[in-house]
């Protein structure tokens, strides 16, 4: 499954639609923080407000963010081979309908950043598998991805963290799925 398409998803939602209306509505009042994407100037909702309106990609060609004919850096969600989609499920688990915007916030930085992503955003964990972090109030999520040939991530499970160190089984099953999505 594609970034695009996801996001597209959420703002089917009614929920999402309704928090991000909300932040609409406070932003135009001025009574809302600005967050802007560090390097392309492009508030939260903005990016929400073009993406109801157009595709992502007429939002990276309106806005002059650098790419080639997508994101810099294609994002993909991994798929298991019955059809399951673990970051995507994860995604649409998160209760918190800011934690979840500012989540795919990060994933779109992620995609502009690419091998150049460093902490606080991103983290080398081990043997390849890398985290995408996220942190809203006290709430923190993470996300592992790897890197193949090209310019091209596969994001593959995300859980919301709890303790001082990342799961030791949510990295052994991004692991698995690296190596799932490379058997292929």
């Amino acid at each position: 499954m594609k970034l695009e398409d996801f996001i597209k998803q959420c703002l089917v939602n009614p929920e999402f639609r309704k928090y991000w209306e909300e932040d609409i509505e406070a932003f135009n009042k001025g009574e809302f923080q600005e967050q802007i994407l560090p390097q392309e100037n492009l508030s939260i909702e903005e990016a929400l407000k073009l993406l109801e309106a157009d595709s992502l990609e007429t939002i990276i060609t309106n806005r002059g963010i650098k790419a080639t004919s997508s994101l810099s850096t294609e994002i993909e969600f991994f798929e298991k081979e019955n059809g399951d989609c673990p970051v995507a499920e994860f995604l649409d688990s998160i209760y918190s309908q800011k934690l979840k915007e500012k989540t795919l916030l990060n994933i779109v930085n992620l995609s502009n950043q690419g091998r150049n992503a460093r902490p606080p955003l991103s983290e080398y964990v081990e043997d390849g598998i890398y985290e995408l972090r996220t942190k809203q109030g006290s709430n923190l999520t993470r996300i592992f991805y790897f890197f193949i040939f090209g310019n091209k991530i596969i994001l593959t499970n995300g859980y919301i963290k709890k303790a001082q160190k990342a799961d030791p089984r949510e990295i052994e099953r991004a692991k698995k799925y690296r190596d799932e999505y490379s058997r292929r």
